[in-house]
């Protein structure tokens, strides 16, 4: 299960209407409000797109999840592409079968079978599917030698099967990005192409703050810092 700030009653403006989003994270529904990525939000497409294969890491609070939600995933769906959020928090298959299955739209009964269930969803649309906050995966099953064995291999059978158009971005801190030697055997090329997400200039601070203080000209906190 997606958690629960993604779901459709999470605040367009952060709590209580307020402008800024503060530490809420930016979705796909803010989409107009992000600003100051766009270097980024176009490193990680081009990236993302050109392999099967994509990790974007960066410190904790950088902004790494409002990237891919509000900057990269509306981008890829005004290309044609169908993106997937995913978070590992109970079981790593268990989890990414929910992810696909919440994308799944036809009036038909959808296949039980994971495999199946890619290749009926690439076929409409390719997936690019993101494992969000990845340093989880790591944590949560740090004991369990067995299951994280059985993600990785089933990640590299699924990207290596051609009947499946799929490309997945790790994003995960950068404290953890050496973690991923756990997959070096069966994705060789996994770090190939990766992109770090550092803080935001200066500029992309102002244009950040601009956009949002515009988005909402009604708001008294707005209106005392534009004065």
């Amino acid at each position: 299960m997606r958690p629960e700030p993604l779901g459709p009653e999470a605040p367009l403006h952060g709590e209580g209407g307020a402008a800024f989003k503060f530490l809420d994270f930016f979705t796909e529904a803010d989409r107009e409000l992000f600003e100051g990525r766009d270097d980024a939000v176009e490193a990680v497409l081009a990236g993302a797109l050109r392999s099967r294969t994509f990790v974007l890491y960066g410190a904790s609070g950088s902004g790494k999840t409002s990237l891919l939600l509000a900057g990269v995933f509306p981008e890829l769906r005004d290309r044609g592409y169908r993106p997937v959020y995913v978070r590992v928090l109970e079981d790593p298959e268990t989890d990414l079968t929910r992810a696909l299955l919440e994308t799944w739209s036809s009036d038909e009964a959808p296949p039980d079978d994971l495999h199946e269930l890619l290749v009926k969803l690439s076929g409409e649309a390719p997936l690019v599917v993101a494992l969000d906050q990845f340093e989880e995966f790591f944590v949560r099953f740090e004991e369990e030698s067995e299951r994280r064995a059985a993600f990785i291999v089933l990640l590299g059978r699924l990207l290596a099967d051609r009947q499946v158009d799929l490309r997945v971005i790790f994003s995960l801190r950068q404290e953890w990005l050496g973690e991923l030697d756990d997959f070096r055997e069966v994705l060789p090329g996994l770090l190939d192409f990766e992109y770090r997400l550092r803080s935001l200039t200066a500029f992309g601070a102002r244009q950040a703050i601009s956009r949002q203080l515009n988005a909402a000209p009604a708001d008294p906190i707005a209106s005392s810092l534009r004065a």
